[in-house]
Parts: C-alpha cells; structure tokens; sequence
C-alpha cells in the first residue's frame, strides 16, 4: 500500500511502533524514487501517541485531511467460552478505539477545510463468523459501527468514509502455498487475494473516483461465500461529496493479512486533478539545503546559483527566499519551451531593489529580451507578465494594478492560450492582451527568483492556461495536477503540497 500510494504521487510518512529499522529501510526506498517520505513513531491504540504522532507529521509535512487506518493486535484464538476479557479489550481497542482516536485526531482539520477522506481496513470475517474468531469479529464489526455513524455525521462537510474488507491475502508474512486449497477452493475466482489488491481498492477510496462514495464496505476476497449483514442505506446520501482539492492518507500498519499487528503504517497526499499539464512544480518545502525538488514528475530539479537560499515559512509549509545575486536556475528541457502556459505562485516582497526586472520565474537566453519564451517578473512594485514572439521583446506586456512590495504573500498568475495572455494578482484579473502567435522558445535554463528581495511559493508552470476559476482555486485550495498510478488502477490524482 505504501508502494502503490508513492507510486501514485504522494507524500509518505511511515508510522512504526517498534519496528524502526523496517521503516526506515522503506523510506529510503521511497525516497529513492523522488518521492518525499518521513518515519515517525506511534501506538495506534493510545489517544496521546496518535495526537503527538499527527503533531510530528503535522511539523514536518503540514495538515492531514485523509486517513487510512488498518492495525489489529495479533492474540490467540479459541473459542467464546475459553477466550480471556483481556483479547476482548486488546480488539476493542486496536478495531474500535484506535478508528475512534484517528478520527478525533484528523477530521476536526478535514472539517475545517471542507474536504477529506477516510478509509479503514476491515475484513471479512466480521461477516462470516468464523468458530474461535469472536473477539476479532467483535472489534471488526464495531470498527464498522464508528465509520458508518462517522461518514453521517460528516459527509455534509465534503469528507467520505469508507472500509475495505479482504479475505485471506497473499503477502510478504503469508505467502501461497498448495495448502491454501481448502480456503480458495470456495472462493469463485480460485485464488487468494493479494496486498496490491488490497492496495488498489484504497487507491480508488482515496481519489476522485470514489468523491461521491461514502458509508461503504468494499469487499476485496473474490466473493468468498459468506453471510453477509444487512445494513440501512436508504439515508447513506451524502449532500456534499463533491471532490475536494487536496488530501492526505495516514496508514498504521501494512495490508497484510488479517492478524497484522500495529507496527507499521504511512500517511500521503494529494490533490484533485482539476487541470492536467504540469512541466513544474515548486512546492519550496525543503526547508533548507541548495535544491528545490520538482513535484510534477518531470525532474526539474531547481539548483541555488550565486549564494544560498534563506528558507522560511510560506504561504503552505516553507518558501525559499532570495536576495539579489541568488536565484534557482533549472537545466533547459524542451518541456520548459512553451506555446500555451500559465505561470503561478506566492510570492512575499521584502523590498524593491531598484536593480532593474526582479524575475519570479523566466526563461531567456541571458539578456537577451527577444528570445523570452515567458516572464513573471516584479518592477517599480507592480507584477509584469510578457513573452516575445517575432523578434518582438514585448510582444505583449501586461503590468498589474496591484502593489505587491508590502511583505504580505500574494498569488500571481501568467496565462497564454493563443488568444490573450492574462494576469492575476490575488486571484483576480488585472490586465490582458490579445495575441494569437507562438512565444520564442529557446535552450536556455529556467530562472526562479533572480534579483529579487523576498520569498517564493508553491510555483507552477503548466502547458495549458488556466481558467480564472481555476486560478482562485489553486489559490484557495493549493496546487493540482494529475499523475497516473502504477499498477492495475488508474486514477488522476497526485499531492502537490503536502497538508497534515
């Protein structure tokens, strides 16, 4: 499951409870891979550990509004009359009250935000009612009880909660063996499930797929005969399951099978795929170092030239901050060279330098202004938007009404579909030109930031122009872009800016 998310484009931070080492292995595998990750430690059955353990990934990534739980504490089955209370209890608490606490830790943001995800590992035994399986049964069917009283009480806020429920699964602690026969033999697709299945199922949960289901258990063991309760789904409706902007998923063990212990775990992110064609992204969360990591899948990677960066807070998590001399440049790529555009991001001004064009972000064959495939610029404290084409410097040039040299963050945009190049500040249009040509383009490297006094966020340059809705949604909601999974499901979504 962690694969599979990471995969997918999100962020991970793996939760252990005693097994570090294996937590760490899979985070540098993760990283490996481009895709940020942290381990931190919990006990999803303590109130106190899961609210420290969301604080830490709060600190570290931001705001969570998605959660994954699936953590059982493994114990000895028998039957009713021989099982002690203290199974009973270690059930109760690792099913019910560990759904119970993740709740309260998470949904309250999710809440706040308008948006948010929950997805819980179930199974299928809390259907079928197995000899010596009561205590497990138990905590299972009252897991199932808390979510779907929880996806009532929630879903007129935009959050969704839903359950998956596999049987016997193949995996690294159980693998296939001739022996299985006795249990496959009675499921019609002949075979075990298996993890990635498991994985697959979540993935969908938490996309946009499933925006508009909720109260449901997926059922992911090939139709095993079983019993199966009857549940009310005539008031399951959910008013305002419209897909949010961003999310985050929180996992507290693998998808193992159904004895897994509460070990391990992760937590992702993502973002609805509102608008395709991302070539860049620059969320700016580093908070330290000389790169710039790109979150568009493209390795843009952006490289300090001429000092150091000072990291600070941003607008969402941290910005990379410049001064005069210092700016990111990126290793030309015919991707950067565009025909339609829109170039977006926070930016906070400390001062205006007088030193001539303050670039947020452009790409031009040093000074040479008739080779500019797109600028984003500050001067005289007004944001300028302008390309050349022709041999045209200025082919269109379009400066804002806003003064933005007040170190309070704005949200400025750059549009081009061939028609007009458009300019925003703060979400709203300030200037706009008709033009029907193609911008220059040329082999020069990006530029982020050059001769600038102040902070840049959550950049973005796109190959398609943005509508104005879709502007102030990436300004209310953070950025989007799609990014297409690994494996047998494949959805649009992907995290942009991480929000624990």
């Amino acid at each position: 499951m962690v694969r599979t998310l990471a995969e997918a484009g999100a962020d991970i931070a793996i939760c252990y409870y005693r097994d570090q080492e294996t937590a760490r292995l899979l985070q540098d595998e993760i990283t490996a891979k481009g895709v940020r990750a942290a381990i931190v430690q919990a006990d999803v059955t303590n109130q106190d550990s899961i609210n420290a353990m969301r604080d830490v990934v709060s600190e570290r990534l931001g705001l969570a509004d998605i959660i994954v739980n699936n953590a059982v504490i493994q114990y000895n089955w028998t039957s009713v009359l021989e099982q002690s209370a203290e199974d009973y209890e270690s059930q109760f608490q690792s099913c019910v009250l560990h759904n119970v606490y993740m709740a309260q830790a998470f949904v309250p943001g999710m809440i706040e935000s308008g948006w948010g995800r929950v997805v819980s590992i179930n199974t299928e035994c809390s259907m079928q009612n197995f000899a010596t399986q009561s205590a497990y049964t138990s905590g299972k069917r009252g897991m199932d009880g808390v979510l779907r009283v929880l996806a009532k009480e929630v879903g007129a806020h935009g959050v969704t909660v839903n359950q998956v429920a596999p049987g016997w699964t193949v995996s690294e602690k159980s693998e296939a063996s001739a022996s299985d026969e006795h249990y496959w033999s009675k499921v019609p697709m002949q075979r075990r499930g298996t993890a990635q299945e498991i994985a697959n199922t979540v993935l969908f949960l938490a996309s946009d797929l499933a925006s508009y289901i909720t109260g449901q258990v997926v059922s992911t063991e090939g139709n095993m005969e079983r019993h199966k309760l009857e549940y009310e789904m005539l008031n399951d409706h959910n008013p305002n399951a419209e897909t949010g902007q961003h999310w985050e998923v929180d996992v507290h063990a693998t998808p193992e099978e159904l004895q897994t212990f509460a070990e391990t775990g992760l937590s992702c992110s993502r973002s609805s795929a509102q608008h395709p064609d991302a070539v860049g992204i620059w969320l700016f969360d580093e908070g330290a170092g000389d790169e710039a990591a790109d979150s568009s899948g493209h390795e843009h990677t952006a490289s300090v030239v001429g000092g150091k960066l000072e990291w600070a807070d941003g607008k969402i998590g941290k910005a990379a901050g410049f001064k005069p001399g210092t700016y990111l440049e990126v290793e030309h790529t015919d991707a950067l060279n565009l025909e339609t555009f829109t170039v977006a991001a926070w930016i906070k001004f400390v001062s205006d330098t007088d030193g001539g064009e303050q670039n947020i972000a452009y790409k031009q064959v040093g000074d040479d202004r008739a080779t500019r495939n797109y600028t984003l610029k500050m001067w005289g404290s007004k944001i300028y938007g302008i390309f050349a084409s022709d041999g045209n410097t200025d082919a269109v040039e379009l400066e804002s009404a806003t003064d933005v040299v007040d170190e309070k963050w704005h949200h400025v945009a750059l549009t081009y579909d061939k028609k007009a190049l458009r300019l925003y500040v703060n979400g709203k249009e300030e200037g706009s030109g008709n033009f029907a040509k193609n911008p220059e383009t040329n082999d020069a490297p990006l530029r982020i930031g050059n001769g600038i006094d102040g902070f840049i966020d959550e950049l973005q340059i796109l190959s398609v122009a943005l509508s104005a809705d879709e502007i102030q949604s990436d300004m209310d909601n953070g950025i989007q872009l799609p990014v297409e999974s690994i494996g047998k499901v494949t959805t649009t979504w992907s995290r942009l800016k991480t929000q624990w």
